[in-house]
């Protein structure tokens, strides 16, 4: 009749790649550098924080508007302990654990 309801759905593209982001970082636990490796699902101001077990941001280091890469980043100065390196790139997110002795 003239009362139907219709519901159709579709599946988004887009809502999977913000799981896609990648990322390794070598040597865990580091003393001198770290060399963080990661790939997302597009290009985005991406930007790479090392955050103390406070939550205090203690390196900051912006890697500009690009998908992919790799970056050696010199922890020598920071007191041994653990720390967060969080990689956000766009609505993109990952958080590793890194040992620093």
């Amino acid at each position: 009749g003239e009362n139907r309801f219709e519901l159709t759905t579709e599946a988004t593209v887009g809502i999977k790649a913000a799981e896609a982001m990648s990322a390794s970082m070598v040597p865990n636990p580091a003393s001198d550098v770290v060399n963080i490796t990661y790939a997302t699902a597009t290009k985005a101001a991406t930007t790479i924080n090392i955050m103390n077990v406070a939550g205090a941001n203690v390196i900051s280091k912006d890697l500009g508007n690009i998908q992919n890469g790799k970056v050696a980043i010199a922890i020598n100065t920071l007191p041994a302990g653990i720390y967060m390196v969080e990689i956000a790139s766009g609505n993109e997110k990952k958080v590793m654990r890194l040992v620093k002795e």
